[in-house]
């Protein structure tokens, strides 16, 4: 299912990609290290101001969809701790990469959090499972985002909220955004970048899965959103 084409979608080109588990058959280890280099480069953020806005969305049945590795989650569950924040809830993360969630299965060994292979678009858990969701670092990655957000919905509690993060496409001029630029194509031939959005397009398929934003932030490359469930 592909979204409807939507205003801005072709300012910039861009390759089609079929992302797919097949890209991700690297070590846990790598992932982490390519994420740091993607988040620097492509992104132009930091580790602790992801982990400051999705630890803001955990409620009392938590998902974490396209958990991947488990690095951002296991970070921001130990800031939890540190922190002394309230540990009463079920963390669910799921993956469709095996390889990524092998990293994330050696991470968490809290009772509270439970790991499992799942793809976004057809997930298993039944109608307002879930209290908070997040997508974090993903929404770029999935080639039908329409359809994800659509059963991210379907999933979430009446009332229930969703923050997500998405990668913007950089400018055309300057040292930091040629760099960006090149970190994206290399992520688009590798097939782990779909690719990146304009800001009207991402509030554009959000609004269409039926979700109201309530918060709205462009950070570096990226635009930080929290909806809640209409």
């Amino acid at each position: 299912m592909n979204a409807k084409k939507l205003d801005g979608a072709d300012s910039h080109k861009h390759v089609s990609n079929e992302v797919s588990p097949e890209a991700y058959q690297s070590p846990p280890w790598w992932y982490d290290i390519r994420g740091f280099f993607i988040l620097t480069f492509a992104y132009r953020d930091t580790l602790w101001s992801q982990i400051n806005f999705f630890n803001r969305n955990i409620g009392r049945i938590h998902l974490e969809a396209a958990i991947g590795t488990g690095t951002l989650s296991h970070y921001i569950l130990k800031y939890r701790q540190i922190t002394k924040q309230p540990d009463d809830f079920v963390f669910y993360g799921v993956d469709y990469s095996p390889a990524m969630l092998d990293g994330a299965k050696q991470r968490f060994k809290e009772k509270n959090v439970v790991i499992e292979l799942g793809d976004l678009t057809s997930l298993k858990f039944k109608n307002e499972t879930f209290h908070t969701i997040n997508l974090a670092n993903s929404f770029h990655t999935i080639k039908d985002i329409q359809l994800a957000l659509n059963e991210l919905n379907r999933v979430l509690k009446s009332e229930g909220t969703i923050a997500i993060n998405a990668l913007l496409y950089p400018g055309k001029k300057g040292i930091l955004n040629t760099i960006s630029n090149s970190v994206n194509a290399w992520g688009q031939r590798k097939g782990i970048l779909y690719r990146p959005y304009e800001e009207s397009e991402i509030q554009q398929i959000v609004e269409n899965a039926n979700f109201k934003v309530l918060f709205k932030m462009k950070k570096g490359n990226a635009l930080y959103l929290k909806c809640k469930k209409n």
